[in-house]
């Protein structure tokens, strides 16, 4: 029987932990998932609340689901999720629920036919509800990647991706960003390594009181694309 992880990173989740496993554990219990050996993560980034704590509590209730700590860093904890856990396939997403829980079913699916599956916010048929400010910085973003690497997807950026473990952990070993490039970084290194990659239409709900400095941040993706297009042009780091 083949087998699926769905993980969840977490810093300082304590007011959403719970609810994101509930409605996940509710999900897998009542749809296909129960075809798979399935288990739930929540990969921990030293939270200083009390999710941790939370998630221990929840462990009592369900005997598939597990917590890992590692080191602050959204890309630390997904590639040292990746790397640990034993699945087939791994899926992974925000803690939020930003993407609605019945898209685990269309993203499993896409995933015995592709390597990697984008959930993206930008396609035609997807349903996305932003402020003005992040759609148009997130918009931009993609353009830009797109005319530095020559990529056709739209959405590299979305907290909802899957992944086949066994294509998707040599191209691990080559990603250096360890905070929120981490998933941009993935999908350039992946396409350019030949590995079959799908975008696939989603519904996505911006997070109320979100973490992201929307100026701040962006500096920084912008700074850390143009660093690996340079790494690429001059090195042929991919």
């Amino acid at each position: 029987m083949k087998s699926v992880a769905i993980i969840i990173p977490t810093l300082n989740e304590e007011k959403n932990i719970a609810n994101a496993i509930k409605i996940t554990e509710g999900f897998i219990n009542n749809n296909d998932f129960k075809n798979y050996t399935t288990r739930l993560f929540v990969v921990d980034g030293n939270s200083q609340d009390k999710t941790v704590s939370i998630v221990k509590d929840l462990k009592k209730e369900f005997n598939n689901l597990f917590i890992l700590q590692t080191h602050k860093g959204r890309g630390h904890q997904l590639t040292y999720a990746i790397e640990n856990i034993l699945s087939d396939y791994i899926i992974y997403m925000d803690c939020d629920l930003s993407t609605p829980i019945r898209f685990l079913l269309p993203m499993m699916k896409s995933l015995l036919n592709y390597d990697i599956v984008i959930g993206s916010r930008f396609l035609k048929e997807s349903k996305a509800k932003r402020s003005f400010k992040r759609n148009f910085f997130g918009r931009s973003y993609s353009i830009l990647t797109r005319l530095l690497f020559k990529t056709p997807f739209l959405d590299y950026q979305c907290g909802f991706k899957g992944f086949q473990r066994s294509k998707i952990l040599p191209i691990l070993k080559n990603v250096k960003d360890k905070n929120w490039f981490w998933d941009t970084e993935v999908i350039i290194r992946s396409y350019f390594s030949g590995l079959s990659i799908k975008e696939m239409p989603i519904e996505w709900k911006e997070r109320e009181n979100s973490k992201v400095n929307v100026l701040k941040d962006s500096f920084f993706m912008g700074k850390s694309l143009l660093k690996l297009f340079f790494d690429f042009k001059f090195h042929k780091n991919l």
